[in-house]
């Protein structure tokens, strides 16, 4: 299930708006538990799709521009390799043959580990625009709290003066008012500055510059069809930092072949080539193994969180009813406004929770499917 988001400026809002128009009933809507947060946009600003901002990260990456360089160098070595291996038939053959065979390794390691790069800027690029948009939530719900804070602190001043309670408690829910309102501030600040790393990313001249941000979100539970140790196996033989290993140890390998075929060569030397064909072998299986663990670890992960969210979600289904029997006892005069208020704030707050788990899962399964990403 898919849902494309606008979250740039996601507002938390009760009376003013009727629920059910507040998010789209779609069998595919991945957020159709929401119901207290309206999604919009803000007409002033650009909108700015997770495809675009990739693009841009790509041409402005000083790392990628640098791992270009170094296959070009890598195609040009081993060009040079392939002509002196076409030419050398003298008896360093085979010191050209094992040249060869080098830069063809490392060609084809700094080959894949571009694709690699590029594909760590674009999910470091979502988890940009989910940080910025949980902020950007996070700031709504504060903004929706300080009302009640604020309706809270007008109370407890008419009870100040009335003489129901001290000038002490009146000036500690006035500190409390205070603080909330300096929080409020240090998060724009935080939206700032996170938009303002976003935009050196993409390399825009103007870093200030705001956007309402797009990101589709995918939402599925976890199923196997083997066991996750099976499954473990099979992803990390396929990374790409496990084949560039193990081209290194073929290299290693070779370079053992031809240190034994060399007549000049010391037993020190063939000892040492036959030493670095074991630490290499080692090495790749212990690389194999750790990895396989981490993806072990990461399906746990996964599953934990799917609990989660299913649980949270039984948790919302009570809560939204806490606040229509809330909305009722309001109406007949029997709580106040804020403590209405203070019932649909929970409502919103575990709507909240779950979308942040549902991102969370999101990128949770882009490594587990792609375990370049860990």
């Amino acid at each position: 299930m898919a849902l494309s988001t606008l979250f740039s400026n996601i507002v938390v809002f009760g009376n003013e708006v009727e629920t059910e128009t507040a998010v789209e009933t779609t069998e595919n809507n991945v957020f159709s538990f929401v119901e207290e947060f309206e999604f919009k946009t803000d007409e002033t600003l650009e909108t700015l799709n997770i495809e675009t901002a990739v693009e841009k990260a790509i041409d402005n990456s000083t790392a990628l521009k640098t791992a270009n360089l170094s296959l070009k160098v890598s195609e040009e070595q081993l060009e040079n390799s392939q002509f002196s291996a076409d030419y050398n038939t003298g008896s360093d053959s085979l010191q050209t043959i094992l040249s060869l065979i080098k830069n063809q390794a490392s060609y084809k390691n700094s080959e894949e580990e571009l694709k690699v790069q590029e594909q760590k800027i674009a999910y470091e690029m979502e988890q940009t625009f989910i940080d910025i948009l949980s902020l950007q939530r996070e700031l709504q719900i504060a903004e929706d709290s300080f009302k009640v804070e604020e309706k809270n602190l007008a109370i407890s001043k008419l009870k100040a003066n009335m003489g129901l309670i001290s000038q002490q408690e009146y000036n500690e829910a006035l500190v409390s008012f205070e603080k909330s309102k300096v929080s409020i501030e240090s998060q724009k600040t935080n939206i700032q500055n996170a938009f303002t790393n976003l935009n050196i990313i993409m390399g825009e001249s103007d870093t200030n510059k705001q956007y309402n941000l797009s990101i589709d979100v995918e939402y599925e539970p976890v199923e196997l069809e083997l066991s996750v140790e099976d499954y473990a196996e099979a992803r990390v033989l396929e990374s790409v930092t496990i084949q560039n290993a193990k081209r290194n140890l073929s290299v290693t390998e070779q370079s053992y072949i031809v240190e034994q075929a060399n007549i000049s060569g010391t037993m020190t030397s063939l000892m040492q080539a036959e030493n670095s064909v074991a630490t290499s072998e080692m090495n790749l299986s212990d690389s194999i193994e750790n990895m396989e663990v981490q993806v072990i670890n990461l399906y746990n992960t996964i599953k934990s969180l799917e609990t989660n969210i299913e649980n949270n979600k039984t948790e919302l289904a009570n809560l939204k009813n806490n606040y229509e029997i809330a909305k009722i006892q309001y109406e007949m005069g029997k709580i106040s406004e804020v403590e209405l208020m203070q019932a649909e704030n929970k409502v919103i707050s575990m709507e909240n929770t779950i979308i942040n788990q549902i991102y969370e899962h999101s990128q949770n399964v882009k490594k587990f499917e792609n375990v370049d990403l860990m």
